[in-house]
């Protein structure tokens, strides 16, 4: 009788508890974020913009942001004290509940950049509902605003093209997770920039990567532009799709090769008591344009290139290194790091300090590469009729970056 009690009683119990989805979200009900922008505002506040899709742009395959197409995306913005208060204020000009976790991109604008991006870092970090993996830029001499608000041809939404930009491997990939990090670990932040232009003869505003923007901490300080950051991606090891052009000495024309596979190492060594930091980078090419009466099948001619390829390149990673430590005194490759794990003790007493110690160090830049391929033909379609001229020789005059 006792189990027969207590069974009608479980049974009761179960029966009155909430079955299926009832707490459930519907897709219909979210206003689905792709992109998110944030700007300095006078009086210290902060103007925040998004990019949101709108659901009858979704799968027409008319749509688009491009001439003729229909828009695919609605952008809002507004402003406050800080960024939780503008997003309060943003969804009360939605009829739909703001969904961030679908977020491809965050651009931050040039001016809030220099003010500190500390304070926005913090709301990210503490709403579980941002994702780490979105991707992070600076828009360069602009506001985030007019970025997101620039429509991209080639894509729907802005804000596809952006991050595709970031995969694409021409500039440094950062997301929310890398700025953490190196923010924790008193790292320099070496972050992607963004700018707008004017596109061929209707000068249709767009935008392109620009370089990368230097942080000491969580200031910018300064900005590299496209050559020096590829200078950079040599020197954190993401130079993916390089390509090195260079002149051949007493000829004219260029010499054009692509990397096809390159590897690094950063060493810290002691010399003469003091410690030198050690880049050397080896890179396997193909030879891609030859404009010159230059023959790429003699063997001595191959040798030569591959020497004047690898000047080209030291000069470039220099060049780079030149910028870091004494135009903005930042450390974004890691340097410090290399000296820590090889001289703890050393840099105990370095770290302190270490911004003003950064520029004085010495850092020794080695660089081979190995041509694999000059293609079906030795020398330049483009002069069929070539008189026959001295090779160039590797301790001719490097070739400017």
């Amino acid at each position: 009788m006792l189990k027969r009690c207590f069974l009608c009683l479980l049974i009761a119990a179960i029966s009155v508890v909430p079955a299926g989805c009832w707490d459930r979200t519907e897709i219909t009900d979210l206003a689905i974020t792709l992109a998110t922008g944030v700007d300095a505002m006078p009086d210290n506040q902060i103007r925040t913009t998004v990019q949101l899709i709108l659901p009858l742009g979704v799968g027409q395959q008319s749509g688009g942001s491009g001439v003729g197409g229909t828009r695919t995306f609605l952008i809002e913005t507004t402003s406050g004290v800080d960024l939780r208060d503008t997003i309060g204020n943003l969804q009360e000009k939605l009829s739909r509940k703001m969904f961030v976790a679908q977020r491809r991109i965050l651009i931050v604008g040039e001016e809030l950049a220099r003010r500190g991006i500390q304070p926005m870092l913090d709301h990210f970090s503490r709403d579980p509902r941002s994702r780490m993996r979105t991707y992070i830029m600076v828009a360069k001499g602009s506001t985030a605003t007019d970025i997101l608000k620039t429509p991209y041809l080639l894509e729907k939404e802005p804000a596809e093209a952006l991050r595709d930009m970031q995969l694409s491997g021409i500039s440094r990939q950062m997301d929310l997770k890398d700025v953490y990090q190196a923010i924790l670990s008193d790292q320099d932040l070496a972050i992607p920039t963004i700018e707008l232009v004017q596109q061929g003869e209707t000068r249709q505003s767009t935008f392109k990567l620009a370089g990368v923007a230097i942080f000491h901490k969580d200031k910018l300080v300064g900005m590299l532009d496209g050559s020096a950051t590829r200078g950079l991606m040599w020197l954190v090891q993401e130079a993916k799709t390089a390509i090195i052009t260079v002149p051949v000495p007493d000829m004219n024309g260029f010499v054009s090769a692509t990397v096809l596979h390159s590897k690094s190492s950063l060493k810290a060594k002691k010399e003469e008591g003091k410690i030198v930091l050690r880049l050397k980078t080896r890179a396997t090419v193909d030879i891609m344009e030859n404009t010159t009466s230059l023959d790429l099948t003699e063997p001595a001619n191959v040798e030569a290139m591959q020497h004047l390829l690898a000047d080209k390149l030291r000069s470039r990673i220099e060049s780079t290194i030149d910028a870091l430590q004494h135009q903005y005194k930042a450390d974004v490759v890691g340097f410090g790091k290399v000296i820590d794990r090889t001289y703890p003790r050393d840099w105990k007493a370095l770290q302190s300090n270490w911004h003003e110690e950064f520029p004085h160090m010495k850092i020794a830049v080695v660089t081979s590469i190995t041509v694999r391929g000059t293609g079906m033909s030795g020398q330049s379609l483009s002069l069929p009729e070539i008189t026959s001229q001295a090779s160039p020789t590797a301790t001719g005059p490097p070739a400017k970056s």
